[in-house]
């Protein structure tokens, strides 16, 4: 009788794979005095009207993610746009109606819109509460643009070790703070791109030979 086959044996995943770092992968995380609960009041005095500002890869996108699943519990509709730097405005962003209920309206990328299309959201975002039209805009963007602030991302090494840790809790910790630390201030505080090399990082201490796909 033929033995059977051993199981294939596949390498571990890298924790710092981009399916682990794209927005909504993994949650937001505040610096000490800074929570959820207090941007959702700050937004909900601000009347739902509010910017999150900060660099490129200081964690914009994944706070938004973290927070639209709040927006809903707090009763509000909330549509969002995600917009890239390609220069493509969805369609549907451009023809965009307030529906007559409570409704928000979340953009990631504010800045990428042309200053007409940016004015006349910011204009028709302060509905008329008298008749009914309970609107809000929230946005991220590197700069102010003409909402109220709510929140700036501002990265720290404290808070990028919190986040590797958190992304190795499931595996052995292959990455120490040191190469955070160095990786944190090679990309001068971008998390993203920290996370991006620490990836290469972690590979080159598995000592995991390439997968050979048949």
């Amino acid at each position: 009788m033929t033995p059977p086959l051993a199981p294939t044996e596949f390498p571990p995943t890298n924790p710092f794979s981009s399916r682990f770092i794209r927005p909504g992968a993994r949650p937001f995380i505040f610096p000490a005095g800074q929570s959820l609960p207090l941007l959702l009041d700050t937004l909900r005095k601000q009347a739902w009207r509010g910017e999150i500002v900060g660099r490129h890869g200081s964690g914009k996108s994944t706070l938004l993610h973290s927070l639209q699943a709040s927006l809903l519990e707090a009763g509000l509709e909330a549509t969002c746009f995600v917009l890239r730097a390609d220069g493509k405005i969805p369609p549907a962003l451009r023809r965009f109606q307030w529906p007559t209920a409570a409704s928000i309206l979340v953009i990631d990328g504010f800045e990428q819109l042309s200053w007409p299309l940016r004015r006349k959201l910011l204009q028709t975002s302060r509905g008329k509460p008298n008749r009914g039209e309970q609107r809000g805009l929230i946005t991220t963007s590197h700069r102010g643009l003409g909402l109220p602030r709510a929140f700036t991302t501002r990265p720290t090494l404290e808070i990028a070790q919190r986040v590797v840790d958190q992304m190795q809790v499931s595996g052995a910790a292959r990455v120490e703070p040191s190469d955070v630390a160095r990786c944190f201030h090679r990309h001068e505080g971008d998390i993203r791109e920290t996370l991006f090399e620490l990836y290469d990082v972690h590979q080159s201490k598995s000592h995991t030979p390439p997968a050979v796909y048949i």
